[in-house]
Parts: C-alpha cells; structure tokens; sequence
C-alpha cells in the first residue's frame, strides 16, 4: 500500500495518466454519493456494521463533505459483515452494483473489496482486471486483534510480512504495465525490486495463494470480540491501523455529503491514527494524492463480474 501511496503523488504530475477536469471530479462525487447512500440503505436493512475511514471521515470531520481533492469514498466493515456484503448487494442491486473481491473475480489481488457500479468506468494504473474496473466504493475488512500483547505483536509481524510477500506477487504480476507509465527513477526501483522479490516467491505458489493466505490470516479472529482491531489492508497496515475496540465500536452517525452515515465511535481517534494530531490542518497543494488513473468513463458497456 506504500508503494501505491507513491503512484498516487506520482500521478499528479506524471505522463499518460487522467486528467480530471472540475466537472468530471463533481461528477464523480456525486456518482459517489448516490453509491454511498445505497450501500447504507442496504446496511440498515440487513443490520450490517460500518464506518467512514480515510479521507472521507476526514471530510466528515472537518465540515461534512467530501474534502475538494478527494475522489473516492472508503468505508471499513467487520470481517463477519464484509464477507456477507457481496451477495446482499447481488440480491438487493443485481442490475447497478456487484462487489469484487478475491471470491467474485478471479484476477482480482486487492485483500480489501471494491463495491463497483455498473455501466462506468474507473481503471486505475494497478487494476487486475482494467475490463471490470467501475467507478466504486472502496471497503476494508476490519479485524480482531488479540488482547495479550505479545500475541498481537506475533499476529501483527505474520500478517505484515503476508502482505509484503503479497505485495511483491502483485507488483511482478503488473510489472510491464507499471514501468510503461512509471518513469521516477526512485519509484520504478522500488517497483523493480519488489518485482524480483515476487518472482522469486512466485516460484513455487499460484500468485492467489498468496492473496488467500493474507485474507486467511487477518481474519482468523473473526470469532473473537477481543479488544483491539486492525486493518491489515489499510494504507499504514497492521500496526499503523491498530485500534481499540472500545474507541471504534459502535459507530455513531455523522453528517457527510448531504446525508447522514457512520463514522467510529470516536471519530477523532481515528483520524489522530491515520494522520496525526494536526489532521484537521489541510494539506499543502504539493501535498495532495491524484489517483493514478488510466480510464474514467460515466457509460459504458456491462461486462460479467466472475473472470
């Protein structure tokens, strides 16, 4: 996640990405919005759990909006409704939404869910699958951490070093497409190191093997209310992403983006976590993430979801 934390500065200035102009961004906001309420419609009605996270309980925080620069919506779910997410949004919204995950596309190597709209367009530079790359709503499985200390440092450092290995299967996997784009002499070594690591872990293992056995082991608590939870797939991982129960759980409403929605139950603990005491200071233009989007198209012609 790191490493796509960097594409995104890139891609600000980088050759051969999207360009947003002012009406294609409110356009997707509100794209976004429309999404954002659905899927909370359908968590309402079937008692499933979440949250804003990132960048858009950061909006929600400052002045309930989405923040200028932001053009995308991330939400967190425990494990045990994240995972039965994908077929009440098949049962609820078969014609307008599907969810991809590990489970519902098979090219799919992302170890967090993407509820995609159907008809859209939205591929960013690391798609698996650029044909079935909608405009969506980003979802990370939330999960328990053990309560003794030492245990979830052992967790912590098996799961960290999953998702490195993962990291780098990934990266090999794209890594033509990557280097065609990427022309940061810093960055494409980054990509090319990690590329070799992967090779060398793919020697023996399916690259999903990898992907499954991340999901596998972030969520082998599933069952347990322990006092701590994590976000393995979040930008800052395992550790970077550690919170207590108590200061997450349940979730209050917020108002954001017209509506009102969920945040953590101490939404300012949360973002302290995720950006530091001085989040509520807006970023410095320079400062500022782009998406390294390759494709944005509001209609588009329908492809099936399971390939």
């Amino acid at each position: 996640m790191e490493t796509f934390a960097l594409l995104k500065k890139y891609a600000a200035n980088g050759d051969g990405f999207v360009r947003m102009t002012e009406e294609d961004l409110n356009r997707l906001r509100n794209v976004l919005v429309e999404m954002l309420a659905d899927f909370h419609r359908l968590c309402e009605d079937n008692h499933l759990t979440y949250l804003l996270t990132g960048g858009s309980a950061l909006g929600a925080q400052r002045d309930g909006q989405i923040i200028p620069w932001d053009d995308d919506i991330d939400v967190l779910m425990p494990r045990a409704d994240y995972e039965k997410l994908a077929e009440l949004v098949e049962q609820t919204y078969p014609e307008k939404y599907w969810v991809q995950n590990l489970h519902t596309c098979d090219r799919f190597d992302l170890n967090f869910a993407k509820l995609r709209k159907y008809g859209t367009a939205y591929v960013e530079l690391y798609e698996p699958a650029p044909d079935k790359a909608g405009i969506c709503i980003d979802v990370y499985p939330l999960d328990a951490a053990p309560d003794n200390r030492l245990a979830r440092v052992f967790h912590g450092l098996v799961d960290e070093a999953l998702y490195l290995a993962a990291s780098c299967v990934r990266m090999h996997q794209k890594k033509d497409r990557l280097l065609t784009y990427i022309k940061d002499e810093r960055l494409s070594g980054i990509i090319r190191f990690k590329c070799f690591l992967g090779k060398l872990l793919l020697s023996r293992k399916d690259p999903r093997s990898w992907y499954l056995r991340c999901e596998k082991w972030a969520g082998r608590l599933r069952r347990h209310n322990t006092g701590y939870l994590a976000v393995s797939s979040g930008r800052k991982h395992y550790f970077g992403e550690m919170y207590k129960r108590e200061r997450i759980l349940p979730p209050r409403p917020i108002a954001f983006a017209g509506g009102m929605y969920y945040a953590a139950k101490d939404n300012d603990y949360l973002l302290r976590i995720l950006y530091g005491d001085d989040y509520m200071t807006p970023h410095k233009e320079g400062q500022k993430e782009s998406h390294a989007l390759l494709a944005l198209s509001f209609e588009t012609k329908r492809s099936s979801t399971n390939e």
